[in-house]
């Protein structure tokens, strides 16, 4: 699956020098507006005015109880072999013939049919759109 997230708000303003993987968002009531902290340190404040919050959420939905315990005491998980058997059969059912190795996560040939088989190459019509 491709993802693209497209850059927002001024290009001058999209690097933010200190901002690391620990960094923190937190709200600042004294000054009222938004701030990116790093160890403690204010590397970069927003207005209210700035500000968009995009919120993901996921829920899982199970059909009855026996399938929440599969899921919950890990009964059901996929297992390595368990996920190139079904590539593999998968493939076949379209036609595609390709042997796998010792180690197939590592197995150029079948990487390729994969690739060959599963990939989806993003729609770029949208740049040219007007």
């Amino acid at each position: 699956m491709f993802h693209r997230g497209d850059l927002v708000g001024r290009p001058e303003e999209r690097a933010i020098p200190g901002l690391k993987h620990r960094s923190m968002f937190e709200w600042r009531p004294e000054t009222s507006n938004w701030a990116v902290t790093t160890d403690g340190e204010v590397v970069r404040s927003y207005d209210d005015s700035e500000m968009r919050l995009l919120v993901h959420w996921n829920a899982e939905v199970y059909r009855d109880l026996a399938e929440m315990k599969k899921v919950m005491d890990h009964t059901d998980d996929l297992t390595h072999d368990r996920v190139i058997e079904t590539f593999l059969a998968d493939l076949a059912s379209k036609g595609v013939s390709v042997s796998v190795g010792a180690d197939p996560f590592h197995e150029p040939e079948f990487i390729m049919a994969l690739m060959n088989a599963y990939t989806i190459a993003p729609e770029i019509d949208w740049i040219t759109a007007a």
